[in-house]
């Protein structure tokens, strides 16, 4: 979820300039109920502010096999993510 506020951050402070998408995959790997309706509402706000500047973001929750497999193998597979 830090990585997600983060990404909106950079992305207002550079008002509509930097479009960090490539990191909105982790969304995909969240479990936790609560944390997924956060971050449900956070990329909801995210959409709001890109079309506010009137411009379409890159989503990142699809990425490729290869940038996939060095997720898994950086983070892991998601056996242990939050807590489980």
């Amino acid at each position: 979820m830090e990585l997600l506020l983060q990404m909106m951050e950079y992305e207002r402070a550079a008002q509509g300039t930097l479009d960090l998408g490539e990191f909105a995959w982790v969304a995909k790997r969240i479990e936790l109920p609560e944390v997924r309706a956060w971050c449900e509402e956070l990329l909801k706000e995210r959409g709001e502010f890109w079309r506010g500047v009137g411009r379409t973001p890159w989503g990142g929750q699809e990425v490729g096999a290869e940038k996939e497999a060095q997720h898994v193998e950086y983070y892991g597979n998601g056996n242990a993510a939050n807590g489980a």
